[in-house]
């Protein structure tokens, strides 16, 4: 679960990143999983593959110049949009507070740099 969570961190930030240009950015992490909370904020991991997305997480703040980070651990029972997202291919419907944003698409190549080993 941790993987997942800091890939759809790094997608977000890397798709969203051009509304982040030229501003003065400090980020608050918000996920459901302690151990990956853990691994934003300290930018690292025994794991390789949450270390890989560590790496790329710590570029990307760099790349985005922010200037402080840190995290907040959601359980489950509050995460009522993110949960309705994760299980749209199960059916589920986009929570009513999302409905009428616009969408955004995570560009091909990028998926494949980060899931590539």
């Amino acid at each position: 679960m941790a993987v997942y969570q800091l890939l759809a961190l790094l997608l977000s930030l890397t798709v969203w990143q051009h509304l982040f240009r030229h501003c003065r950015l400090g980020l608050l992490v918000l996920l459901d999983s302690e151990f990956a909370l853990r691994v934003v904020i300290k930018l690292a991991s025994p794991h390789p593959v949450l270390n890989r997305l560590a790496a790329e997480l710590a570029l990307c703040l760099e790349d985005l110049q922010a200037e402080a980070s840190t995290g907040q651990h959601w359980r489950n029972t509050v995460n009522i949009e993110a949960d309705a997202l994760s299980r749209l291919q199960e059916g589920k419907e986009v929570h009513h507070r999302l409905k009428y944003l616009p969408r955004e698409h995570a560009p091909a190549p990028l998926l494949r740099i980060l899931i590539a080993p």
